[in-house]
């Protein structure tokens, strides 16, 4: 442990901390608390995010701090007494002491792993302080209510113990959970903000289907995503199950990675917007998952109809790079059928026909407006633009292949509907 918090201590914003608070006889009365203690227990290296509890004014010593080492003071809760102070990617989080002393604090949090502290100061032993018996916990995978009251005060809670059964190998312990499940109905009233912060980081993690399909089982999932049932669970764990074999995935990385939250919405609710309308979401992601289930329908009627090549093109340019999105929802809403001939299949030649043969065509166009009023004589009009999309769509198909065959086919375009 001694270690290990020097390693912490010899770099970063706490470090700088250490330097202004020490000769001010400060760090006697602060303490390295909750997620930091739990992390660095863990071997989770998280310099940029520090947890400290101060029995002092912790207004005062971060406005003094932050102008010392040249950070930012934010005040998060002034009633509360927690304030932050960021400097480039890093942040220290302040806050003044719940009850008389540190394990009175303690007492005051969610779950065991979260209520151990560290006593600060370069020039004393440290000294773990763990009333609740939580590196125990910690060491068996184990998450442990400290009090239902504790649950019941801040009902959030609730769902931030389904939030660490994402930590590999913890789970929630047998009476925790009958408390959990008592008081999910206080989380309907909880603020949508808060409510989402939770859910995407459960959504983000590898176990994002089996910890919500255990809320769905303790009936806590309807309180925060109601309308999510059984086969939206089922299409997110196929989703974490294909998204390091999908075809492509290398290439599309990087919008899967944007992507990722729509993604896993849309995978719950599909064509439902019910469990979408209890979240905080920005437009962009609302509009992304609501997107989503559009264009996986229209891949799944091509596969079906046997459609036309026009139409394959029209939907992978009206897509873009977001066809493998598309492509890899409506797979994993499918079940993740693999089979010869299946959509798993017609999925990857469809990436692979737009990697290779798409993409490289979208961003160039071969006529412009201003190229056919020159050429036709036209006026400015909406058959300017048909002209054009039909120009485009040759182009893509590999109908026409420069300038001179597209010119040609507007032409010819022209004539047909004169």
């Amino acid at each position: 442990m001694s270690a290990q918090k020097d390693k912490l201590k010899a770099k970063g914003l706490l470090a700088e901390f250490l330097r202004y608070a020490g000769p001010r006889g400060l760090t006697a009365v602060c303490w390295v608390v909750g997620g930091t203690v739990r992390d660095m227990l863990l071997g989770i290296k998280k310099p940029a995010d520090i947890d400290l509890a101060c029995n002092c004014d912790v207004i005062k010593l971060a406005r003094g701090f932050a102008c010392e080492c040249g950070g930012t003071f934010v005040m998060l809760d002034e009633a509360l007494g927690m304030v932050r102070v960021v400097k480039g990617q890093e942040h220290l989080d302040l806050s003044r002491l719940r009850g008389e002393g540190i394990e009175d604090d303690l007492r005051e949090r969610d779950i065991t792993i979260n209520a151990m502290a560290l006593t600060l100061g370069p020039h004393r032993r440290e000294k773990l302080i763990d009333p609740l018996g939580g590196q125990k916990d910690l060491m068996r995978g184990r998450i442990r209510m400290i009090a239902e009251k504790n649950l019941r005060d801040d009902p959030l809670r609730v769902l931030r113990c389904y939030r660490f059964m994402t930590m590999p190998g913890f789970r929630i312990e047998r009476k925790t959970g009958r408390v959990l499940k008592k008081h999910a109905p206080l989380l309907a009233a909880q603020a949508r903000e808060r409510i989402t912060e939770e859910l995407k980081c459960i959504l983000l993690s590898c176990s994002a289907a089996l910890v919500m399909d255990r809320m769905r089982r303790d009936g806590v999932l309807r309180y925060v995503m109601p309308g999510a049932g059984i086969r939206g669970i089922g299409a997110l764990k196929e989703l974490d199950r294909l998204s390091s074999e999908f075809p492509f995935a290398r290439q599309f990385g990087q919008v899967a990675m944007r992507e990722a939250i729509p993604m896993k919405l849309a995978a719950l609710a599909w064509a439902d917007g019910r469990p979408l309308g209890r979240l905080a979401l920005s437009s962009a992601q609302v509009r992304s998952a609501a997107a989503i289930p559009v264009f996986a329908r229209r891949f799944l009627r091509l596969y079906q109809g046997k459609a036309g090549r026009e139409a394959l093109v029209r939907t992978m340019r009206d897509s873009g790079d977001l066809a493998y999105v598309y492509l890899i929802c409506a797979c994993a809403r499918r079940n993740g059928n693999r089979s010869k001939g299946g959509f798993f299949q017609f999925a990857e030649s469809v990436l692979e026909d737009y990697v290779k043969t798409i993409r490289p065509r979208l961003g160039r166009k071969l006529v412009t407006g201003d190229d056919l009023i020159t050429a036709f004589g036209l006026k400015p009009s909406p058959l300017i633009g048909k002209i054009l999309g039909r120009v485009e769509m040759l182009w893509l198909t590999g109908k026409v292949k420069n300038r001179r065959e597209a010119m040609e086919a507007a032409g010819r375009f022209l004539r047909a509907v004169n």
